[in-house]
């Protein structure tokens, strides 16, 4: 009986480790999905700005005035005026 019990303890410690392995798993995978989700919106955000300013630079030149240069973009694509993630 005493092995029984022994035996018992240590499959409720194995599925507790296991338990708490997977909810990690699982909190790292929706980190890694909302920095995704994060990085599409802004990705988005870049593509809006320039479809604006590619918008306001054609009524610009139809007007006859100078469209001035578009959006600066830093190396990684993200608008310089955003902080990093």
């Amino acid at each position: 009986m005493l092995l029984t019990l022994l035996g018992n303890r240590r499959r409720i410690l194995d599925a507790a480790k296991k338990a708490a392995a997977e909810s990690d798993a699982k909190a790292a995978r929706a980190r890694q999905e909302g920095i995704s989700i994060g990085r599409q919106e802004e990705r988005q955000q870049i593509r809006q700005e320039m479809a604006d300013w590619f918008q306001s630079a054609k009524e610009d030149l139809a007007a006859g005035r100078d469209p001035g240069p578009p959006p600066i973009l830093n190396e990684t694509g993200n608008s310089s005026n955003r902080a990093p993630y």
